[in-house]
């Protein structure tokens, strides 16, 4: 059978107008495409009990729902948005309904080598109450069933570890003034005969601490020895000069 190209002609162009009916249906919604507008605040800290601050990280947003519209700036069905200490602490996640709907996404943060360190489902139903949109977002952690949360925390247990300081103090050392007793009695004054010890030393135990030198005994008994043994060997060396005449004569 041949098709004059007038019916050619036709059929292209109802194919053209079909085609043009079809697609703005099936391409994604965004942000400045919507009457309804979420903003989902995300604070990161950087630091302990927060996110590694060399690190940088990702949060992915991705739609259980081809049809779900998504943030402006999305790729191939996913949101990916870089967290970092240069980019700043606040971010903002802004998705945009044209009406009535409930619509269900995944959230996820990564770091820079694929690790999970948070998973959420965010829920976003759109509601017609006496002709007035309105918009209700729900937060769960790890599953739809999980339990809200009011605010998406980033944490990251891999942290650099802390550098110890040792810090010395020198204590001074007390300082000791030794304190000189006159040798004579001040004129008018009393010889109480005192001695001044050291701070924190009681006079017997200064004393105790004296060394003794040289032999305790009394002199007296050591010359009257030397005595005695001196008139001994005087008697002795008499007796041995007289022996010694008598045998001669």
């Amino acid at each position: 059978m041949k098709i004059s190209k007038k019916r050619l002609l036709t059929i292209w162009t109802i194919i053209c107008a079909m085609l043009v009916l079809l697609l703005p249906g099936s391409r994604p919604v965004y942000a400045d495409d919507a009457s309804m507008v979420m903003a989902l605040p995300v604070h990161a800290d950087f630091g302990s009990g927060g996110l590694n601050a060399s690190k940088t990280y990702q949060l992915i947003l991705t739609p259980e729902d081809a049809d779900n519209p998504m943030p402006a700036g999305s790729e191939s069905g996913t949101y990916t948005t870089e967290i970092s200490r240069d980019a700043g602490t606040d971010y903002e996640i802004r998705i945009g309904f044209p009406g009535v709907g409930e619509y269900w996404y995944q959230l996820s943060a990564q770091d820079e080598t694929g690790r999970e360190i948070g998973a959420w489902f965010l829920h976003v139903t759109v509601q017609n109450l006496d002709g007035k949109l309105s918009l209700v977002t729900t937060l769960h952690e790890h599953a739809r069933t999980g339990d809200k949360t009011d605010s998406l925390t980033l944490i990251d247990t891999d942290q650099p570890t802390p550098t110890l300081t040792a810090v010395v103090t020198n204590s001074p050392v007390p300082s000791r003034t030794a304190t000189v007793t006159p040798a004579g009695p001040t004129p008018g004054t009393k010889n109480t005969n005192t001695r001044t010890t050291a701070p924190g030393r009681s006079s017997q135990s200064l004393k105790a601490s004296v060394v003794k030198t040289g032999d305790p005994n009394h002199p007296l008994m050591w010359k009257i020895t030397f005595a005695v043994s001196a008139a001994v060997l005087v008697l002795f060396l008499v007796l041995m000069v007289r022996e010694k005449r008598r045998q001669e004569n």
